[in-house]
């Protein structure tokens, strides 16, 4: 087929260029958008009677007969139509005849393109929303079948407090919290229809693009043509957020990768989601987690790619947007392929039973300072001497206890007993905090936010 404006000029496109221009192969996940942003306008057009209701009828059973031809993976885009709406049209001239002629009318490419892609975009918000939920799930039955195991928490990597182990699986939680509400607010700002707006300067027919807008479920029409048709601010706002969620998994891929070793040994992948090595017939790798925290990274450079393609092009259209398809497709498969073995990493590892919980622990350090700081100093005089007491032990556990002992004139088994990390958990009393009620509530409330959450998405949905 000859390109649609093939009559405007005298000789043929040179092959390569042709094939450096086309966009087929993005263009495939797109036909069901242009479909539905297809019958949408046609609809407008006979409301508004600007194409006649035998018209409307005849190409809107060939794009419902396309829409099924693809539903069965039986419809192939032709490299020879450029891209996916001169695809569209060329069907469905083949099965209405010269009525599809009226289906380009009111309506450009540009305008085209960028609804396809807000339908896309539209889609794939709820999506990972969904996905981000089934992780926040998993987290939180992970977090309640565990809910008494007293783990280090570190800083600088280096052990810091105790904390209980559901605490540190709610940090993650409400990080894809946060995530999730990023996606539910993009989600508005995405919901606009550019359709209408045609090349970038609206149509002398009269339309109803409100009505457009509405049969496609946006929540409104977009407030300028000019902007509409180059606006991809929306792809760069969803690609930021999953950028974010990649540091989020990239975050809890190294910890796990971390308490996995030898020299942690805090937690255990199960061989369903542990690789070997070819040489070393030892070796269980957490290859999963590696790669999890490989991937944040290609999501960093998509946002980067957006951004750099968009920035400093002229007002309105140009053919440089065609090459942000590729980059946010590819942003959205690797978030979603990350997002959905979550919940098989944190259902397939298995805490490593230890004492370190039930005996003194350096780490509890800070257990001492609040109790001579609620009886007998002020805090900064009671955390030098406590400091001075670790400086002379030395790391060693029952050297400090002797230390303090003899400086504040307490039993040594007062201070051991300050220093059991259970204890030091349990004395946790603040908001927020790794205390047992407060780690209770805030499960109760991770759960109260995920049925929240859920009922968001079905309202999206509907």
């Amino acid at each position: 087929m000859d390109a649609i404006w093939k009559k405007r000029f005298a000789k043929e496109l040179d092959l390569d260029i042709a094939h450096f221009l086309c966009s087929i192969e993005d263009d495939e996940r797109l036909i069901a958008h242009d479909i539905s942003a297809n019958r949408a306008h046609i609809r407008m057009l006979k409301k508004n009677g600007l194409i006649t209701a035998r018209d409307h009828a005849r190409m809107d059973r060939a794009l419902q007969d396309l829409n099924a031809q693809y539903a069965q993976k039986k419809l192939m885009l032709d490299q020879a139509c450029e891209d996916v709406h001169m695809n569209i049209e060329m069907q469905v001239k083949k099965r209405s005849g010269h009525h599809a002629g009226s289906l380009h009318m009111a309506r450009s490419r540009n305008d085209l393109i960028a609804t396809d892609m807000r339908l896309y975009a539209r889609k794939s918000v709820v999506m990972l929303i969904s996905d981000c939920l089934r992780a926040q799930t998993a987290l939180v039955n992970h977090a309640r079948a565990h809910h008494d195991v007293v783990v280090p928490g570190y800083t600088h990597l280096q052990q810091a407090q105790p904390v209980l182990w559901a605490f540190y699986l709610l940090s993650i939680f409400f990080k894809l919290q946060r995530d999730c509400e990023c996606l539910f607010d993009a989600y508005v700002r995405v919901n606009i229809s550019p359709l209408g707006s045609c090349a970038l300067a609206g149509t002398a027919h009269k339309i109803d693009p409100e009505f457009t807008a509405a049969r496609l479920g946006f929540r409104r029409f977009a407030d300028n043509s000019m902007d509409a048709v180059s606006d991809r601010d929306f792809l760069c706002e969803v690609a930021y957020v999953c950028a974010q969620i990649g540091t989020h998994f990239a975050a809890l891929a190294e910890d796990l990768i971390i308490y996995t070793t030898q020299e942690f040994a805090r937690i255990a992948l199960d061989d369903a989601i542990a690789t070997g090595s070819s040489i070393m017939p030892h070796k269980k790798n957490p290859d999963c987690l590696e790669m999890l925290r490989a991937r944040a990274g290609s999501l960093i450079g998509h946002v980067v790619t957006l951004f750099t393609v968009i920035k400093g092009l002229p007002s309105s259209y140009n053919r440089d947007l065609q090459c942000t398809k590729r980059a946010f497709f590819d942003c959205i498969d690797t978030t979603h392929a990350c997002l959905r073995i979550l919940p098989c990493i944190i259902a397939n590892m298995r805490l490593l039973k230890n004492d370190w919980a039930t005996t003194p622990a350096l780490c509890c350090a800070t257990n001492v300072v609040d109790h001579l700081a609620a009886h007998k100093f002020t805090f900064r005089k009671a955390y030098h001497a406590v400091a001075a007491c670790a400086r002379r032990a030395q790391g060693k556990v029952d050297t400090f206890i002797k230390e303090c002992a003899r400086e504040f004139t307490l039993e040594p088994n007062v201070i051991a007993a300050l220093l059991i990390p259970v204890n030091a958990v349990q004395a946790k009393c603040s908001k927020n905090s790794t205390g047992p009620a407060q780690v209770r509530k805030a499960l109760a409330r991770a759960q109260r936010i995920i049925r929240n959450s859920q009922r968001r998405i079905k309202q999206l949905r509907q």
